[in-house]
């Protein structure tokens, strides 16, 4: 039989319509749609945490930010919407400006329904040590190593 696959999107939303040997499937595409449509439930996360800072060890910065984005997610019906911030407790220099440091991940009733890289908003290089500080290094790895 006849098989109807149709995608619509309206205000950034978009769902698919399937329909298998239906002989008014035009008709009905058009009704699941607004159906479809209708069922959506738009929710924006009021994250707290704006920018997000992670320390960094060996870097000429003791930290970089992690900008946190407006993040909105549909669902059908309503749903708990919640979210939690994954990342190591800290980083190694370098690091390089949009490089992955974190995920966002969001969750409707329990279960993930999206997740997002967060991204360093600036370098961090490594830290240049002076002839004082790498003779002091030395000295002091010797003198515990005894």
């Amino acid at each position: 039989g006849r098989c109807l696959v149709t995608a619509a999107e309206r205000d950034g939303k978009r769902i698919v319509a399937v329909t298998l040997n239906d002989p008014n499937d035009w008709e009905d595409h058009k009704n699941l749609l607004d159906y479809g449509f209708s069922q959506l439930i738009t929710t924006n996360l009021d994250i707290v945490e704006k920018v997000l800072r992670i320390c960094v060890v060996g870097g000429n910065k003791m930290d970089v930010n992690v900008n946190i984005p407006q993040v909105s997610v549909n669902t059908v019906g309503e749903k708990e919407i919640t979210y939690e911030i994954s990342s190591t407790p800290f980083l190694y220099a370098p690091i390089k400006k949009g490089q992955r440091v974190a995920t966002l991940n969001v969750f409707a009733d329990g279960d993930l329904i999206k997740s997002i890289e967060l991204n360093s908003a600036s370098q961090v290089d490594v830290r240049e040590f002076t002839k004082y500080q790498k003779f002091k290094n030395i000295f002091l790895k010797i003198f515990y190593s005894v």
